[in-house]
């Protein structure tokens, strides 16, 4: 029985075969033909979020603010205070588009 021979892979090489797949979009946004667009339904909660965000309002009374008006998650649940955060922190960072016009 033959062996396959050893052949030695650099680290770096290893690194790159390391990488992250591909994993859902962030809230408010959905793959459309490959790339990234805005999801109607869940872009109009995150011009709630940004607009209670920008009114000064806790987290909690976002969060009611929300669940009061019985809008869910993406999964399907109620908002919790965590998942408003992490939102919160894409506006702060500038890592989300917040280019609308509210009325």
């Amino acid at each position: 029985m033959t062996l396959r021979q050893s052949t030695r892979v650099s680290i770096s090489d290893k690194r790159r075969q390391h990488f992250k797949k591909a994993g859902p979009p962030p809230y408010g946004f959905c793959y459309v033909e490959g790339k990234i667009e805005k999801d109607p339904k869940e872009h109009q909660i995150l011009r709630i979020i940004h607009q209670q965000w920008l009114l000064k309002k806790s987290l909690a009374e976002i969060v009611h603010h929300l669940n009061g008006r019985n809008y869910r998650t993406r999964s399907k649940k109620k908002w919790r205070s965590s998942i408003v955060l992490k939102i919160i922190q894409r506006f702060e960072d500038k890592s989300l588009d917040v280019t609308w016009e509210y009325v």
